[in-house]
């Protein structure tokens, strides 16, 4: 096993480092005797005389950018479009008029009543309808049983 300049343990065999690809170095030859050093001896194990080590260069750290910061689009007013105006649904009763108009929308604007009974509003002319043919139904009835 051999091991890089980072310290990670290799194979005998691997020519590079399998972490950082760091390449082997050769074995090289002691200057004073010949034999063959590892690439880590500082001195010749035979004869003790120093080797004369390069240091290896120091790797180049990568530095990495910041992500560009997102620009958002500037914010435009959100305008909603005014509620479309829905015609009430309605309905005759007697004389009556009922509109189903829906909750959440604005009352219609009141037109001027003119009833045709005299000016009274359509529900007032309905009761008083009904009153009557109360009243004449109960003279009937009176004048049967009497």
């Amino acid at each position: 096993m051999w091991q890089c300049s980072q310290q990670h343990e290799n194979k005998d065999e691997a020519k590079f480092c399998g972490k950082c690809g760091e390449k082997r170095e050769t074995r090289v030859s002691c200057p004073a005797c010949g034999t063959k050093l590892e690439p880590d001896d500082v001195f010749c194990t035979s004869c003790g005389q120093p080797r004369k080590v390069e240091p290896a260069p120091a790797p180049v750290p990568v530095v990495a950018e910041p992500p560009p910061t997102p620009v958002a689009p500037p914010a435009s007013p959100v305008v909603e479009p005014p509620p479309a105006a829905e015609e009430p649904v309605t309905f005759s009763f007697g004389g009556a008029k009922i509109a189903m108009i829906d909750a959440k929308s604005p009352p219609p604007a009141k037109a001027a009543t003119v009833a045709r009974s005299g000016g009274m509003s359509p529900m007032l002319s309905a009761i008083l309808g009904f009153v009557l043919i109360g009243a004449v139904l109960g003279l009937a009835f009176y004048l049967v049983t009497h």
